[in-house]
């Protein structure tokens, strides 16, 4: 936009129909400074990536189902994405299909949508114990321990230099390590 008075013109004419940014109670874009016809449809985690916690699957915990599961309940994603990149940054997302929200609803019905397994948006650590022990876990020390008796592991790396995905890194490696999942981080 030339100036942010042009932009401001444009949204009170109603000749915006798509503006790039989130919209957030104290970020540049905010409900009291857009006119009501423009509404945020839809948010996802990083415009030109996306923000993913992705698991290594040669790692001996990740390869069973329950452990994966446990180590995203354990976790509260809320507090990684607002640590990461704070209100502007990147969102949880309604649906787990990797999918953006809005097209996740267009491309599934929302039958099969309802189907799918729900992970806590926040910390539950009920279920992240549950999931532990159908893994066949248990705590020994503190720390949860494999059926063949190796301390629960992995290790997770950010992108160096990007501080969103360090800060959500050290959030996520602050409560598995709580949590009794020794998390060995490296930027």
């Amino acid at each position: 936009w030339a100036t942010q008075e042009r932009l401001q013109v444009l949204q009170n004419e109603g000749r915006i129909d798509v503006y790039d940014g989130p919209v957030t109670p104290s970020g540049n874009v905010n409900r009291d400074s857009l006119p009501d016809q423009i509404q945020e449809l839809t948010r996802w985690f990083n415009p030109t990536t996306g923000s993913t916690f992705l698991m290594n699957w040669q790692n001996p915990h990740l390869q069973k189902l329950w452990v994966r599961r446990a180590i995203v309940e354990a976790v509260d994603w809320e507090a990684v994405t607002n640590n990461g990149g704070g209100e502007q940054g990147a969102r949880v997302l309604d649906h787990d299909t990797f999918l953006l929200d809005t097209e996740a609803e267009d491309t599934f019905s929302e039958e099969f949508l309802d189907s799918l397994h729900t992970y806590s948006r926040e910390q539950n650590l009920e279920n992240a114990n549950e999931y532990m022990q159908r893994a066949g876990y248990s705590r020994q020390n503190g720390q949860w321990t494999s059926p063949e008796g190796n301390t629960a592991s992995i290790e997770l790396t950010a992108q160096s230099g990007n501080q969103t995905y360090m800060r959500g890194s050290e959030t996520i490696q602050t409560f598995l390590n709580d949590w009794g999942f020794e998390v060995n981080y490296a930027p």
